[in-house]
């Protein structure tokens, strides 16, 4: 019997948002170790020097549109943890839209980091439940345990959903944090030419 045309459209979105969420991910490793390793910070910087509102805005609509196709179209039904990943991800995605449209810059990093943080920490914490590092205990639904991995193919059964929305905080903490630290850089610059004009 062959899969329904909705199935095979459904496991080609999987794949997309797999694909995307490692691409994010790997690519908010990559700029976090720029920060750090400066021939590779130098080289990654000019390349998203003014976009990092916009990157970090499609990654949040994405986290945000990513979690409701997995629970409205695949019926995947969110655990306990995966809710509060949700409440720091859906604001994210209005957060940054909204300093898209307006504009608006310096006063959003703070605000961002304050739900990116923690959501990657529940992110981090969710992975490990799925994981059997921690015990669950008495806090997840018997009927929709928070250990319960939606994974999308046997080879890559790592890649859950906590899995993704790991990669998609950690792609929003890496903008934040870059364009935060590209502010700073350009008001020394600004300092150091106001004070000496020449």
């Amino acid at each position: 019997m062959a899969d329904s045309p909705a199935v095979e459209v459904g496991d080609a979105v999987e794949w997309f948002l797999i694909i995307a969420a490692s691409l994010a991910g790997i690519s908010g490793m990559v700029v976090l170790i720029g920060r750090f390793v400066a021939p590779l910070g130098d080289r990654i910087r000019p390349l998203i020097a003014g976009q990092e509102l916009i990157l970090a805005a499609l990654c949040a609509v994405g986290l945000t549109l990513g979690s409701l196709f997995f629970s409205e179209f695949q019926n995947y039904i969110p655990c306990e943890f995966c809710w509060y990943q949700r409440i720091a991800a859906y604001p994210l995605a209005v957060i940054l839209t909204i300093g898209v449209i307006r504009g608006g810059r310096e006063y959003l990093w703070p605000y961002v980091l304050g739900l990116a943080v923690p959501g990657s920490l529940l992110s981090v914490y969710h992975i490990a439940l799925q994981e059997g590092l921690i015990d669950s205990g008495t806090s997840c639904d018997p009927a929709n345990p928070c250990t319960a991995k939606w994974a999308i193919d046997d080879k890559f059964a790592f890649v859950t959903i906590p899995f993704m929305a790991l990669f998609g905080f950690m792609f929003i903490i890496a903008m934040a944090l870059t364009a935060m630290q590209r502010r700073s850089i350009e008001a020394t610059i600004a300092a150091d030419v106001e004070a000496d004009p020449r």
